[in-house]
């Protein structure tokens, strides 16, 4: 038996009760095994699973959806659509690709998103990710997000750390937050995003809300600064995908030139 790569260390759990990997399975039953044959392309295919199990917490994946000059909202009270057909496409693709999407309740009260996956007819599609909103905030029973295929929870809480172990103890393994800036800054502040997928609109807003601000002298030493990982179009929009540089704390900000 071949296969790419090892079982991870499985996050918090005790030297007294060591984990039986499937190799061990495989060799107890008299099974020859060659381990780690292709460790690069199995940890990429793997990445959110693995990242669950040396972790303990599900992979988190920033969307944001911004205008050229940076800016998500004319205000804290407006719900404005910057981004074209193929992003939103694109965005509820995402959505199907992961186990919960992370709101928070001050998004629900502008905007009233579904956070479902649906397709170009507005029909959802087959699977659907939980809808988490975090916030002490009281959420009306008719908000679009509450739904009725019992895949919605609230998260009466600010501790972010709680809410992700809680849906990886549920076998959630990656999530997608989509949120405003004060949510986002957060996330960041608490080094809880693995990387960002970033819609730039050709569209200037010429001022208003940003993205996640207030973030920098947060913590001690900033927040982990990013690198830009690939840039592809998307329709009339440009889609950043951004990783962590957790070896440094530079704060790292998109420059127009890669627009």
């Amino acid at each position: 038996m071949y296969f790419a790569v090892s079982d991870p260390h499985i996050h918090g759990q005790s030297g007294d009760h060591p984990h039986l990997s499937g190799s061990d399975a495989l060799i107890q039953a008299g099974v020859v095994v060659h381990p780690d044959v292709d460790v690069p392309r199995g940890r990429d295919f793997l990445r959110t699973w693995m990242f669950r199990a040396e972790h303990g917490r599900p992979f988190v994946t920033w969307k944001v959806a911004s205008s050229i000059d940076g800016f998500i909202a004319p205000d804290a009270h407006t719900q404005v659509s910057l981004t074209g057909a193929a992003t939103k496409a694109e965005v509820h693709m995402l959505r199907s690709q992961v186990g919960a999407v992370i709101t928070g309740t001050g998004t629900i009260a502008v905007d009233d998103p579904q956070l479902t996956s649906r397709n170009e007819d507005g029909v959802p599609r087959g699977f659907q990710p939980r809808r988490v909103a975090v916030g002490q905030r009281d959420i009306p029973a008719d908000a679009s997000i509450v739904g009725t295929d019992g895949l919605f929870t609230h998260a009466r809480t600010h501790e972010i750390g709680q809410v992700l172990a809680a849906l990886a103890a549920e076998g959630v393994h990656h999530v997608l937050l989509e949120c405003g800036p004060g949510l986002a800054g957060a996330f960041l502040v608490g080094d809880y995003v693995d990387d960002i997928i970033w819609f730039v609109s050709p569209l200037p807003l010429g001022a208003g809300i940003a993205a996640a601000p207030g973030i920098h002298g947060e913590v001690e030493g900033g927040v982990p600064g990013w690198h830009v990982v690939a840039v592809d179009d998307c329709g009339q929009d440009r889609r950043l995908t951004l990783a962590p540089d957790r070896t440094h704390t530079d704060n790292c900000i998109v420059h127009a030139s890669l627009l």
